[in-house]
């Protein structure tokens, strides 16, 4: 697999991100992460996940344990959101995880050119005064570490290495924090900033309700467009010729071996990897029976007239009363399919069957019901997730149990014909590449198709393809030219072997093409032209003192507010949005803001702001100066938190550093071992 420089991948991480990323040290990350041995604990654990700088070879279990570690303490911050999140946060905690790696190891290279060294004495301290290994009197104690160090299955000589080169790192930050402090006028103006605060009362007027009863002319259209060409400036653009080799297309799917994968090689593979196949842990097969407080039908006009307590009693009953014909030995999964309001059992009619269900399913409730119960027992009816259940166990198995093969088959089916036509894939683009080497890609073909993209820019995607790997990105954005030698990208799953076939310089977007959004400009300046006289009417009204609720009285569109008190300092939120420039109930405006600090006495007024869709006149409602008897005790705070946040840009900076002269190779895809971890987990 190509190598790619960290700072390639570091470039989608935001600045907070990489900065916990640094506070999470390779050492506290084993100290406070509960045991995480899921994926990690079979021979392929040792197997080499990737190669940094060329010389440092990560061991699969070292990703995953950092990835479980990143995951948990998501987890952690999220709480009960954290299901519906998942999914949403699962690439950033992958592209932080990785990032945890680059630097682990380049910041190690990089303290080591320049001399960094850390001592036996350093190592041993550190080890005797870590509160994990101590006992109740706060004395360290042998038995305590051993007894750590198996529970991570690492030796002591492993672990101490660990931690010395966490020790490097951490020399090195200090190394750069040396002289890091701000000078005394920056800590009076921040002091100034933090305690000179304002509230404002505004009138909003709407410009989008007026603006979308305008119908300006084609000449209009034009007019604007003309004169404002560089606001639909496009880009440079590239455009590629390409073969797609897509192991997920139908041309490779189609192919015999891969389409037909047959019941012996299904159980061959599952024989061969015994310990993929496992139990890491307690399972049991559940069933369960649900009825959600609002009946399973939360649009129904008649349960929409019951209380909140009425629904619950009659979902009370209906569940106790399931519970008995199922004691009286009805058949649990046909009732489940009659009474259960669950969405997902209403529409597959599996019976209630949850599969195989571990410590880590997500309802916590149905796994402590689980562990209670002998097999064929029925649990007593419970409160969860806004629904009464009841669940019984059909099978239980412990850790160290094989998992069985017909729970397996599909997902093994589905494993080797995803290798096998990604195998194709690989074997076909590369015996393509070198046949068309010396020849280029031709203008057009069949077998296999040849492409050629819709024009795009840099970070833009390869319509119907993806996004270019940022290795390529930069090759075909940089020293690429077009003729030269064809090339070979992986996007996602696929591989294109690919030919820049023309540059197209930068250039206005011709009118066709922007036609809708010159309209909605013009309407918005026609708006804006018609509400002219209207706002300067609100804003002598509101100099004069009239209440903003009968100011916004004389516009259509309009609304009062109010911001509360803030800081100039102060980070604001409004409509979505957060950030120093963002003034609470207004929006984004640093202009507003600016404005806002600059009226001195109550009364005065600003305006108008155009911000996001609205236009807002402000008027000072009260102000309040820094405290020059304050100003002593507060300045040290001021200087300690300025000393962090330049401290931080510290960091950013030897990031920046580490980054550019750190490489990674991939030997295993990251995505890859991610979902083997989770359906190991699931299993």
């Amino acid at each position: 697999m190509a190598k790619v420089t960290a700072s390639q991948r570091f470039k989608t991480i935001g600045a907070k991100a990489l900065l916990w990323l640094l506070a999470l040290s390779f050492f506290a990350g084993f100290l406070l992460v509960p045991n995480i041995q899921r994926f990690t604990g079979g021979p392929q654990a040792e197997h080499t996940f990737a190669v940094v700088n060329g010389k440092h070879k990560v061991p699969v279990r070292e990703f995953l344990e950092t990835y479980r570690q990143m995951e948990y303490r998501y987890q952690e911050q999220y709480g009960d959101q954290w299901d519906q999140l998942k999914g949403y946060f699962g690439p950033q905690i992958k592209n932080n995880s990785l990032d945890r790696i680059i630097f682990r190891y380049g910041a190690g290279d990089k303290a080591k050119e320049l001399g960094l060294s850390v001592s036996d004495e350093e190592v041993r301290r550190l080890v005797e005064e870590t509160p994990a290994f101590h006992d109740e009197a706060g004395v360290f104690r042998v038995n305590l570490y051993q007894q750590f160090l198996q529970r991570r299955r690492m030796t002591a000589e492993k672990f101490e290495g660990d931690l010395r080169d966490d020790l490097i790192r951490q020399k090195l930050t200090n190394l750069f924090y040396d002289g890091v402090r701000p000078s005394r006028p920056q800590v009076e103006e921040e002091w100034q900033n933090r305690n000179t605060k304002v509230a404002l009362e505004f009138v909003s007027v709407d410009i989008q309700e007026l603006s979308g009863s305008m119908k300006p002319s084609d000449a209009q259209i034009r007019e604007y467009y003309e004169k404002n060409q560089m606001e639909f400036f496009r880009p440079e653009r590239r455009v590629l010729r390409y073969a797609d080799f897509n192991p997920g297309g139908k041309e490779i799917r189609d192919r015999e071996n891969v389409k037909n994968i047959s019941d012996a090689d299904i159980r061959a593979y599952y024989d061969q990897n015994p310990d993929e196949y496992t139990f890491q842990e307690e399972n049991f097969r559940v069933r369960e029976m649900v009825v959600g407080f609002d009946l399973g039908n939360p649009e129904d006009e008649a349960l929409k007239k019951l209380s909140d307590d009425d629904k619950k009693k009659k979902a009370r009953e209906i569940i106790e009363a399931a519970l008995k014909r199922v004691k009286a030995g009805e058949d649990f999964a046909a009732v489940a399919n009659e009474v259960s309001t669950d969405r997902r059992e209403k529409l597959l009619k599996k019976g209630g069957d949850l599969g195989l269900v571990s410590e880590k399913f997500f309802n916590k409730d149905v796994v402590e019901q689980a562990k209670k119960l002998a097999l064929k027992d029925i649990s007593p009816v419970f409160e969860s997730f806004g629904s009464f259940r009841f669940v019984t166990v059909t099978e239980k198995f412990g850790k160290g149990d094989k998992k069985p093969f017909d729970d397996q088959k599909e997902a093994i089916r589905r494993k080797l014909a995803n290798e096998r036509a990604q195998a194709v894939a690989d074997t076909e683009s590369g015996q393509y590449l070198e046949k068309i080497k010396a020849t280029g890609i031709p203008e057009s073909g069949t077998n296999p198709e040849i492409v050629v993209s819709p024009p795009f820019a840099r970070g833009e995607m390869l319509a119907g393809v993806g996004r270019l790997p940022q290795e390529d990105e930069d090759i075909v954005f940089g020293t690429l030219k077009p003729g030269d030698e064809p090339r070979l990208a992986k996007v996602g799953g696929r591989t294109l072997v690919y030919q820049l076939k023309e540059v197209l310089p930068p250039s206005p977007s011709p009118l066709e093409e922007v036609k809708d959004q010159v309209a909605e400009r013009v309407k918005k300046r026609l708006a804006r032209e018609k509400l002219a006289s209207e706002i300067e009417g609100v804003k002598k009204a509101l100099a004069s003192g009239t209440a903003p609720d009968k100011a916004a009285k004389a516009v259509k569109g309009s609304a009062p507010g109010e911001t509360g008190v803030f800081a100039k300092a102060d980070s604001g939120s409004a409509e979505g949005v957060s950030g120093s420039d963002v003034v609470n109930k207004i929006g984004r405006s640093s202009e507003l803001k600016l404005a806002a600090f600059g009226l001195a006495k109550p009364g005065q007024v600003a305006g108008p702001f155009e911000v996001g869709e609205k236009l807002f006149v402000i008027r000072l409602k009260s102000r309040v100066d820094p405290d020059p008897a304050q100003r002593d005790s507060q300045l040290n705070e001021v200087r300690d938190d300025l000393t962090r946040s330049m401290r931080n840009e510290v960091q950013m900076q030897l990031l920046e550093k580490i980054k550019a002269d750190t490489t990674i190779e991939y030997k295993v895809e990251p995505d890859t071992l991610i979902k083997g971890d989770e359906q190991e987990a699931g299993s």
